[in-house]
């Protein structure tokens, strides 16, 4: 009980604060996308066109094995 007691004089940290960091305006194009892992293995990603708008934030879903973190990986 004692060490309980401790613990609720540890004085708070500070506030947690986030920056707004993204671009205000602004925009990413996927022209005709095309992944391949490897050279011995078919296209994983075909023909991907699409364009992301700034201030918008959008939601990538899928099935498993589906292409989501290839997807978001392609922007870097």
């Amino acid at each position: 009980m004692e060490r309980i007691l401790q613990f609720t004089k540890i004085p708070s940290e500070a506030p947690l604060v986030i920056e707004n960091c993204r671009p205000s305006n602004g925009r990413i194009d996927f022209d005709n996308l095309h992944v391949q892992y490897t050279l011995t293995l078919p296209m994983f990603l075909k023909s991907i066109t699409y364009t992301f708008l700034g201030e918008k934030k959008i939601g990538v879903v899928g099935r498993t094995g589906s292409g989501k973190s290839t997807l978001i990986q392609a922007l870097f």
